[in-house]
């Protein structure tokens, strides 16, 4: 075999090599790790006081100087979290259900995000299972990362603990006017 026969050889066996490392060490974000836990069965199974929610929320008609990103918005100094423990979220089950068997429709022409809210279920250790960032372009909303048209649904799951929030923004908006 010649010499430019072996180097060919040589360097296509390296690159191979790097493509199964970078599988391995997920250089490129392909997680091994898949979460083991769903939202749907948590829901199905009757065991939503296991999930925590954490909302942050932001008045839409704060301006910024450029689209929020989910990290923007959670770090964000006029932004307002809620924690709400699985027992008060029992009480909501119906919502969640439908949320968790609504249709999802992905968008076809994707957007940049501007969040003004951001809400995500996380297990009893810690572990994120399910998270909504609203809004997109024409009302969209990303779910779990994803884009996908608007479905009223993902919103009206969990007004229901943004009505205070609601109330004392509109209370400031009207107040100062």
């Amino acid at each position: 075999m010649s010499l430019v026969k072996r180097i060919g050889l040589g360097i296509g066996g390296a690159f191979v090599l790097v493509i199964v490392a970078a599988f391995i060490c997920n250089v490129w974000g392909i997680s091994s790790k898949k979460s083991t836990i769903s939202f749907s069965a948590l829901i199905e199974q009757g065991k939503i006081n296991e999930l925590t929610l954490t909302i942050y929320c932001m008045n839409p008609l704060v301006l910024t100087r450029y689209p929020l990103s989910v990290g923007d918005l959670v770090d964000n100094r006029h932004v307002r979290k809620f924690v709400i423990e699985g027992s008060i979220l029992a009480e909501h089950v119906e919502s969640f259900r439908q949320m968790s068997h609504a249709e999802l429709i992905p968008v076809e022409n994707k957007s940049c995000i501007n969040a003004r809210l951001y809400y995500l279920f996380k297990t009893e250790n810690g572990e994120k299972i399910f998270s909504v960032a609203m809004w997109g372009d024409d009302s969209s909303i990303f779910i779990n990362g994803r884009e996908f048209c608007e479905n009223d649904i993902f919103y009206e799951a969990v007004e229901p603990f943004l009505r205070e929030f609601i109330e004392q923004e509109w209370e400031k908006y009207y107040n100062s006017r």
